[in-house]
């Protein structure tokens, strides 16, 4: 008799959507709050009608300490530690989306989720999606962004998914190139307005290009691509990734 216990799938192999336009906002999640975030993300249908009025119960997503865990690389004694702290932040979190008026900058601010509760003793949360960012993560037709979980695992640097995130929202297929201010990088990275080109690069950027090359095969590389005067004013991305690597895991 086989005994063995059917196989469960991964949240790894989970996929996540959004439309481009997200991926360049401020998200202002920490690391933790991000992989929670996006987990939850990963199983929401992004078929569903881009409504504001879905259901609160077709937005409400459950995320496992077990599959944080898996997600961060981290023991499940972290993992529920970290769950536990991050509820109590993730209702004030929100996108923030710039957007160039005839009259100026406008900012627009739109919450992450409705609610958010951590049930103790069971080690999992249920976070209900707020009915104003679905039309990002819904009915997605053109310009959006997928990713598996995958290529975010074990990440140890908010840049690093960040810089991901933001080269997909720029890419068909997984290659492409991109000239970006630095004022605009900066804003979808998050990287602190102190920074300038010297600490962007070295903080920033390189480590970042690092970690995607050793987790997940990318090959990115960058050049000045406009100054003012000593100033560097924009780069230039391109980028591509070996899918060698996935090729290993369906072996």
């Amino acid at each position: 008799m086989d005994n063995e216990r059917p196989s469960v799938p991964s949240v790894l192999d989970n996929k996540v959507a959004m439309r481009n336009v997200v991926a360049r906002a401020a998200h202002g999640l920490s690391l933790v709050e991000k992989r929670i975030v996006m987990a939850a993300i990963s199983k929401l249908d992004s078929r569903l009608p881009r409504a504001h009025y879905l259901p609160p119960e077709r937005r409400r997503l459950r995320v496992h300490a077990s599959e944080y865990a898996e997600l961060a690389g981290v023991d499940q004694k972290l993992a529920y530690r970290d769950l536990m702290a991050a509820c109590e932040r993730l209702f004030h979190r929100y996108v923030r989306f710039e957007v160039e008026t005839p009259r100026g900058l406008k900012e627009i601010k739109r919450r992450w989720i409705e609610s958010v509760t951590y049930h103790h003793g069971e080690g999992w949360a249920e976070i209900t999606l707020a009915s104003e960012i679905l039309p990002h993560l819904t009915e997605l037709r053109e310009r959006f962004l997928v990713y598996r979980l995958r290529q975010a695992e074990g990440l140890r640097s908010l840049y690093s998914w960040r810089l991901l995130e933001f080269l997909l929202s720029h890419s068909k297929g997984e290659k492409g190139a991109v000239t970006v201010s630095v004022e605009d990088l900066k804003r979808a990275l998050e990287v602190p307005p102190k920074y300038r080109w010297y600490d962007i690069r070295r903080k920033v950027i390189e480590p970042a290009a690092q970690e995607l090359a050793l987790k997940d095969s990318w090959e990115i590389s960058w050049e000045i691509a406009e100054k003012r005067g000593k100033a560097v004013a924009a780069i230039r991305f391109t980028w591509s990734r070996s899918p060698q690597r996935d090729l290993l895991r369906e072996g």
